[in-house]
């Protein structure tokens, strides 16, 4: 159906449809409500050798530099910037982006949040491809930092970018293959304290340019124990002395290990170069889980609930990626990707009486089997017709496969299984399967009129599913129009003007499409194969200044979405995936590094100082919770940093604060009511050191969490206080060595 002015056209067909419900439009802003900003964070500034034997004809940038010239809204830091900032995961790097708030506690920083959107509304792709994961978004604590070379955050997209992804795109990219030989060995070891716990990290890369050939080799291996203890922290406040309400205690202790490789063989010739890039990610967890519950009046001990599981999670991807330049600047680009992703889930859980002797107990069973096929091409094609124009067009196809199958078994004393009713039924409604056809095509044209520069294009992509499930089956398909055009105005060498504006999408998760339904721990979640996509219009503004000691960044956003997709829970425990309505994002993010070198003081040359702020304004229109914000994204948050990087003494000395306001999510429970969670506001502190000993070799040291800082959060439901918790994680220390040759 045409909206806005025929920009663009999407069709949806089902077999079969339940009854529609017409929503209000939003009919006025809410306010943000702004609280005192505690710390805030940017780009660390690249240190440069000057060598004076050799001439340097060109560099590549550091990360702001590089942003002036982007036709996009980006955030982008790279390799030298970040590693000296504490990090084991990318997921840690992508927390210090302005805009980004992350979710779960040190160690295992699973989601996030990306300008005050839910998770579900980022993508991510790793070297250009976007990796199948249970969620349409691959999760960033399943890849070590030490594989990636850069991390950018897209804003705003152009057409050459996939329109799936309103928040926005993470694009991370492997380490570029070397110039030279170069070689790195990093080895730590260290623990979580209170409780305890150990952590090991190992990595390894190898990698240079020999003559026509090349390759870049990466391995990391890590293992740590994380825990999350709840003591004396859930409380439910309803019912009579003794009779209702219960007060709970947990320890939950999980032993995680990651084993990450990546490999890029290339060959180069006078008119382009072939690359060839496996990558393997792997993650094992070991959880041994206990939860005491009492009655909250009397203290009478009720029972004790063990669980014990693993979750394996593994991603495999093999890219063949082709670039060819022709007479002109004229060049083409292809690539042809497989990729597989399995997810393994086994959990085991045992309530054991008041006299801890066996009451009951039950096993569950959970794989996620992704395979996608891709491949496409690009046409670069410069012109000159009047003023410059770099013509762009491209094709890209893609082919998914999902596989979910869930068993729930029963157990007795001795731990024999066995299947009752109830347990098919459930083992039968958790499979499914999904096929899903992506096809798109793009133009768009980089139209240089001195100092501004115009890209507009347009992006058309179809996609297909079909889906079985407990429930039937169902076939859809949808196709879309996205116009973008950004905007770039180079008021200086130093200054960037910039706006953008695009339509976008975001499609469901294959488990909120699945005809059937998906259990999470005591959650039962209904999928709906005629949920509708997401979709957005989307406008940045901003301004970027960059010179060697200082930079400047300001940037107003908004998001206007329709059909917001969130599983809303129909009574305790019961969701339903379905479209709750339309609503907003809004918000601006401020970005600050000042090297001190800026005061002309040769003492402080070292010393840089880097931030960010945003401020967020959201709104769902839901016509069963009445309007309210999207789930968990804070009204304000940001990141502070101090770096003291001193190339010739090979000193590096970092502290980095990160903070975020209080997040609320609302959602109706059925029968009338309405809870509010309240997760309170939070500030976690990280430091980082570094000192080269003699050539090549140094030690480092890092702490996460500093200050232990806990989550704690509290609901209430129809204006009564139903829960607390306040959920322990412990500080993380760890100490190494790193040999660079």
């Amino acid at each position: 159906m045409p909206h806005a002015g025929g920009l663009w056209a999407h069709r949806v067909c089902a077999r079969r449809r339940p009854p529609t419900t017409r929503h209000r439009p939003l009919d006025r802003l809410s306010a943000a409500v702004l609280l005192t900003i505690a710390p805030f964070a940017a780009h660390a500034q690249e240190s440069t050798t000057r060598l004076p034997s050799i001439v340097v004809s060109g560099s590549v940038p550091a990360g702001e530099a590089a942003r002036l010239e982007s036709t996009v809204p980006v955030v982008t830091i790279t390799r030298s910037e970040f590693e000296a900032l504490p990090n084991d995961r990318v997921s840690d790097i992508v927390g210090r982006m302005p805009g980004v708030v992350v979710s779960g506690p040190p160690g295992e920083k699973k989601s996030f949040s990306v300008r005050g959107l839910p998770t579900d509304y980022t993508r991510v792709s790793v070297d250009g491809i976007q990796l199948p994961a249970p969620s349409r978004s691959f999760e960033l604590m399943n890849m070590s930092s030490f594989l990636a070379g850069e991390v950018t955050l897209v804003r705003n997209p152009s057409a050459e970018y996939e329109a799936d992804g309103i928040a926005g795109r993470i694009a991370v990219t492997t380490r570029a293959i070397p110039a030279e030989p170069t070689g790195e060995l990093r080895l730590g070891y260290g623990g979580l304290y209170d409780p305890d716990g150990t952590a090991r990290v190992a990595g390894g890369s190898y990698g240079g340019r020999f003559d026509r050939f090349g390759l870049l080799g990466s391995v990391s291996y890590e293992e740590r124990r994380v825990t999350k203890r709840k003591d004396n922290s859930e409380f439910t406040f309803q019912g009579g002395p003794g009779n209702q309400g219960f007060r709970r205690n947990e320890e939950e202790p999980k032993d995680v290990a990651n084993l990450d490789a990546a490999l890029d063989l290339a060959a180069f010739y006078d008119d382009g170069e072939i690359h060839l890039k496996p990558i393997a990610l792997r993650e094992t967890s070991d959880l041994d889980k206990w939860r005491d519950q009492y009655r909250r009046v009397t203290g009478q001990f009720q029972d004790r609930v063990l669980t014990t599981g693993r979750e394996e999670a593994t991603n495999l991807g093999l890219t063949l990626d082709h670039t060819h330049r022709f007479a002109g600047d004229v060049s083409l680009r292809s690539f042809a990707n497989v990729a597989t992703a399995r997810y393994d889930t086994r959990n085991r859980e045992t309530t054991l009486t008041p006299a801890l002797t066996f009451a009951s107990a039950s096993e569950t069973e959970s794989d996620f089997d992704d395979r996608t096929i891709q491949a496409g091409t690009t046409l670069t094609l410069p012109l000159a017709a009047g003023v410059p124009h770099l013509l762009k067009a491209g094709v890209v196809l893609r082919s998914s496969d999902r596989r979910s199958d869930g068993e729930t078994y029963t157990l007795d004393a001795a731990g024999r299984r066995s299947q009752t009713a109830a347990n098919r039924l459930t083992s039968s409604q958790a499979d499914y399967e999904i096929e899903e056809r992506y096809y798109a095509a793009f133009v768009q044209d980089e139209v240089s009129l001195g100092r501004l520069t115009l890209t507009p294009g347009l992006r058309i992509e179809h996609v297909a599913a079909d889906l079985s499930g407990y429930n039937g089956r169902f076939d859809t398909h949808t196709t879309d129009l996205f116009p973008s055009l950004p905007v770039r105005f180079r008021l200086s060498e130093d200054v960037t003007l910039r706006a953008a504006v695009s339509r976008q999408i975001n499609r469901p998760k294959f488990e909120d499409m699945a005809p059937g339904i998906t259990q999470r721990g005591q959650r039962l979640i209904y999928g709906n194969p005629d949920v509708k996509p997401t979709r957005s219009w989307s406008l940045d503004a901003g301004a970027e200044y960059h010179s060697g000691d200082l930079f400047l960044g300001a940037n107003l956003f908004y998001r206007r979405v329709r059909d917001v997709i969130e599983a809303n829970e129909i009574s305790t425990n019961t969701l339903v995936v379905r479209n709750v309505g339309d609503g907003y994002a809004r918000g601006l993010e401020l970005e600050q590094r000042v090297s001190l070198a800026v005061l002309g003081m040769e003492a402080l040359r070292p010393l840089t100082v880097f931030a960010n702020q945003t401020f967020l304004d959201t709104e769902v229109n839901d016509p069963d919770t009445g309007k309210r914000p999207f789930a968990e994204t804070p009204d304000v948050m940001g990141n502070l940093g101090v770096m003291w990087n001193d190339p010739e003494t090979g000193t590096i000395l970092s502290a980095t604060v990160t903070a975020s306001g209080e997040r609320l999510v609302v959602s109706n429970e059925g029968g009338g009511q309405i809870r509010y969670k309240t997760r309170r506001a939070e500030t976690f502190v990280d430091l980082y050191g570094e000192q080269r000993l003699v050539g090549g070799f140094s030690v480092f040291a890092m702490v996460e969490n500093l200050t232990d800082k806990a989550r704690s959060e509290y609901e209430v439901t129809n204006g009564v206080l139903s829960r607390e918790a306040v959920i322990a994680t412990g500080r993380t220390a760890l100490v190494g060595g790193r040999l660079r040759f």
